[in-house]
């Protein structure tokens, strides 16, 4: 064997000694290549570097748990980590890849599914919502302790209220981060209540809402009556809704995340 092959077979067989060994690693030697704000508590994090579990993951009253993740080796080619996270709890599926240069985290590709409760404390534009939350992330890039880019979508199935009976139909909202704030853009799936129109959250904690909304003949007459008495009636079966004021503390808190100052 020639100088040159014996230095090939030594260089592969190192590599092959250094994969296995960063494959052994244990799980929790992710967690050096991201900076995590304090208010995520990650519980229970088992495995190794490629694959494991993470048992409880939590951001302040928000958690899942029993997180599985893999991960996708051909994200190596871009210096990065990538993973596929699932979970039957809230019906998780999220892809993950963590630079190893820039350190900053890209989701996309992914959804969860919620109880409307999970929302509470968003500001109430008429009464408390039931239903379940689809939400996909089309980009979200997080680094230096803030969300730098954001724009994902949310939908609301099986849209109702507390006290109702009547379900009105399924709703969208489309969320963009931009430079003063979060705007969130409604539509409405052939709902009972139709529903157009802009929700703006500055970073200061600054709302503005403004809605047009219309009701089938069949909406129940005690939500048309809450209606008349929180919106603007513009024409039959038709009414605007425009609502300035500040967001809750608890909501203010998630804004924090974002990169520019409050």
């Amino acid at each position: 064997m020639s100088k040159k092959q014996s230095f090939w077979v030594i260089a592969i067989f190192l590599m092959a000694l250094l994969s296995s060994l960063i494959i052994s690693l244990p799980a929790r030697h992710i967690l050096q290549f991201v900076e995590i704000p304090a208010e995520i508590k990650i519980q229970g994090l088992q495995g190794s570097i490629t694959d494991g579990r993470v048992q409880v993951f939590s951001y302040n009253n928000f958690y899942l748990k029993n997180i599985d993740f893999n991960i996708q080796p051909l994200c190596f080619l871009k210096a990065g980590l990538c993973y596929q996270l699932r979970s039957t709890d809230k019906e998780l599926l999220v892809n993950v890849e963590i630079n190893l240069l820039s350190q900053n985290i890209s989701l996309s590709q992914r959804e969860i599914l919620l109880a409307s409760d999970n929302f509470k404390d968003i500001p109430q534009l008429l009464a408390q919502p039931t239903g379940e939350l689809a939400i996909f992330v089309e980009t979200l890039i997080y680094g230096e302790s803030k969300i730098k880019d954001l724009v994902g979508k949310v939908n609301w199935l099986g849209a109702g209220i507390q006290g109702e009976d009547q379900l009105f139909g399924n709703y969208n909202a489309q969320i963009v981060k931009q430079t003063d704030g979060l705007n969130f853009t409604l539509s409405d799936q052939d709902s009972l209540l139709s529903v157009m129109g802009d929700i703006d959250v500055n970073w200061n904690g600054q709302y503005d809402v403004d809605l047009k909304l219309e009701s089938r003949p069949t909406l129940n007459k005690s939500v048309i009556s809450v209606l008349e008495m929180t919106t603007k009636k513009s024409g039959l079966n038709r009414f605007s809704l425009k609502r300035s004021g500040k967001v809750s503390p608890a909501v203010l808190k998630y804004l924090t995340l974002f990169e520019s100052n409050i």
